[in-house]
């Protein structure tokens, strides 16, 4: 593409991918030659207020935090009326794609990565944010060890975090949702510990937990069944790591960590106590279900049709 000059100090000259509602493209700041990434958003969404707003709140929430594992927001604004986030530039790639690469990770990997992302996690909610789409899409992996957690277009405040069924989307995507954002009930905190359980579990089975023919399958299947155990798909995943994948994944918040510290700090001791044994399961059953599981009325069904639609969901 030709190069393109914005707000009269970044110049525009590649393409990094797309999202929902934006671009990402590849630049310099010409003032002082550091590599950015600018997120736009797309033309055809700029008169649908609601997703001007989104963006905007992005914005907002990007230029409020700075933490090392999250990318740095370093300016916002608009061009020719088109809002736009400029965006610590981090050289490498998505977990997703280096999960796909690996196959597997190792134990000590994929702990690496957890507790980094938990750093970053307990930063955001210690300043009252909740992700509310933690993926390995949303994982940036770079260089000499290098962990960001991007994309905070649907965080919300942790004191007023909703998302409901009904006249709204479920936010989040479906392979990597909570229950109650699949229910469209209150999301916090602990939302998105199970949603890095789940990143967790991928990292060392190489799949996703649940799969389903429509975004809807995929969604009941988060409310009502158990998981298949980290270690009857991959046998090399130690007994510790399973318990703590099953804890984090708790369908009620309740049998959950209660922050993304603790998390970390039972990740690491996991790599010295394999064996497990240590992990506090809060009154769970053997396969990380809870005793008892939502019934899933008609009401339920219709409603996340209406939500998400019958089409079929993105691959994992």
């Amino acid at each position: 593409m030709e190069e393109r000059i914005i707000h009269n100090r970044y110049v525009i000259n590649g393409v990094i991918g797309s999202g929902g509602m934006s671009m990402v493209y590849k630049g310099f700041c010409m003032d002082t030659g550091i590599e950015v990434a600018i997120k736009m958003l797309r033309p055809e969404y700029l008169e649908d207020q609601e997703f001007v707003r989104r963006f905007k709140k992005e914005a907002s929430i990007a230029s409020a935090i700075q933490h090392k594992h999250i990318v740095n927001s370093y300016d916002v604004g608009e061009e020719e009326g088109v809002p736009f986030i400029v965006m610590e530039y981090v050289k490498g790639k998505t977990l997703k794609e280096y999960i796909a690469e690996q196959g597997v990770l190792t134990a000590s990997e994929a702990v690496d990565i957890a507790t980094k992302i938990c750093s970053a996690l307990y930063y955001a909610h210690g300043h009252r944010l909740v992700h509310r789409d933690i993926k390995p899409q949303n994982i940036l992996l770079g260089p000499n060890g290098v962990v960001k957690v991007a994309d905070f277009g649907i965080a919300k405040i942790a004191s007023s975090a909703t998302a409901t069924i009904s006249g709204s989307n479920v936010m989040g995507s479906v392979h990597y949702i909570s229950p109650e954002q699949a229910r469209g009930t209150v999301t916090d905190e602990k939302s998105d510990i199970y949603s890095l359980g789940v990143v967790i579990y991928e990292m060392l089975t190489g799949k996703v937990p649940y799969q389903g023919d429509t975004p809807v399958a995929v969604a009941i299947k988060h409310l009502s069944e158990t998981m298949i155990p980290p270690r009857q798909q991959n046998p090399k995943v130690t007994v510790a790591l399973e318990e703590i994948i099953l804890k984090a994944t708790s369908k009620a918040k309740e049998l959950r960590y209660d922050d993304a510290e603790e998390l970390s700090i039972d990740l690491e001791r996991a790599l010295l106590e394999p064996k497990g044994g240590f992990v506090a399961m809060k009154d769970v059953d053997v396969f990380g279900g809870t005793k008892e599981v939502p019934v899933i009325t008609p009401e339920i069904i219709s409603a996340l049709n209406e939500t998400m639609g019958q089409q079929k969901p993105p691959q994992p």
